[in-house]
């Protein structure tokens, strides 16, 4: 037979020295068992039952669950994911293909935040997995509520500061016992001490049928660490009226204050204390150690900018001066507010 290509020889087979022709398909070996099967030559043959039917090693286990060996260990110390079996001789781990479904429920669970106890509530299952995991939808919502509040910080401070705060004056304080609730905090919780404690203070007026006509603090002029006051409503029928936890109360001081209002971002709110203490000292007055924060709605002239209206207490004495300017709007009252610009 001619020396032809291979395809265009009969049937595609090999001609030549050493091979057959026309006898057939060549004849073939099968491989012994137990003896490698070139890659590409092994027989498409379903595969059925786990890719894993042994235990793993804990490199192979690393490698399948696509996590470091150390991240492991460290699941297995603090008893989220134990090893299926561990070597008494070697000290070996060895998982269970089933423990990998295990394995990735604990990464997730790490990946949205979630704390090494609170996966272990959730990997028990029950009524607790299911607390645990709305507990935990809380608090990704408030951080996403703070990330807001930040941006609109961002947007506050592109904006210029003139005109945020009002001109200093001097009132009349309207003294005596307010509905209150005591509190103690820390310096960077304070805004949300007090909205907590305008939270309490409104249901307890609730229950006694009493109706707030504005919100306050009573504040420690000079802050510490923790800071000590008190969460206060103003009521049109003073404190006669009230029964049972609303009967808890704090006394505003008598005499005069200076009195300064700040609209916009809480975090400028010290523009407002510079300007009363300033207004203050020019007057040769001393401040008491106390102030009043009183928490405003928006005003109609300023759509969507709640206020906080700062008073600082006077000690009385014989300089007149300190009543030279008086407020116009009369004495300090709350205007039906609440302290939105303290969140």
């Amino acid at each position: 037979m001619p020396h032809l290509p291979r395809v265009l020889r009969p049937h595609g087979r090999a001609a030549g020295r050493g091979h057959r022709t026309g006898r057939g398909r060549p004849h073939r070996r099968a491989a012994p068992v137990g003896t490698a099967v070139p890659a590409g030559t092994e027989p498409a043959v379903p595969v059925t039952g786990s890719p894993h039917p042994r235990s793993l090693l804990i490199a192979e286990f690393a490698r399948c669950c696509r996590l470091p060996v150390s991240t492991l260990r460290y699941y297995d110390r603090i008893g989220l994911l134990h090893p299926d079996s561990v070597d008494p001789a070697t000290g070996y781990r060895r998982y269970a293909a089933g423990q990998l479904a295990t394995a990735i429920t604990i990464a997730r669970l790490r990946g949205i935040g979630l704390a090494p106890e609170d996966i272990a509530d959730v990997l028990a299952g029950s009524d607790r997995a299911a607390r645990t995991l709305q507990a935990h939808r809380r608090r990704i919502t408030a951080q996403i509520d703070e990330r807001r509040h930040a941006l609109a910080r961002l947007d506050e401070l592109a904006a210029p500061l003139a005109g945020r705060v009002d001109p200093p004056c001097v009132v009349d304080l309207v003294p005596g016992p307010v509905p209150a609730l005591a509190f103690t905090s820390g310096v960077a919780e304070l805004p949300a001490t007090i909205t907590r404690g305008v939270a309490v203070l409104r249901q307890r007026l609730r229950r006694a049928g009493v109706e707030p006509t504005g919100w306050g603090a009573l504040l420690p002029l000079d802050p510490g660490e923790p800071i000590s006051g008190h969460v206060f409503a103003r009521t049109a029928g003073g404190t006669a009226q009230l029964t049972g936890p609303a009967r808890s109360t704090a006394t505003l001081p008598p005499g005069r204050g200076v009195q300064v209002t700040h609209r916009g971002d809480p975090d400028q709110l010290p523009l407002a204390y510079h300007a009363a203490l300033t207004a203050i000292e020019r007057r040769g007055a001393q401040p008491l150690a106390l102030v009043i924060e009183d928490y405003l709605d928006p005003g109609a002239g300023d759509p969507g900018r709640p206020g906080i209206r700062i008073t600082v207490p006077v000690r009385p004495g014989p300089d007149a001066a300190v009543g030279r300017e008086r407020d116009p709007r009369g004495p300090s009252s709350g205007t039906g507010g609440v302290p939105s610009g303290r969140r």
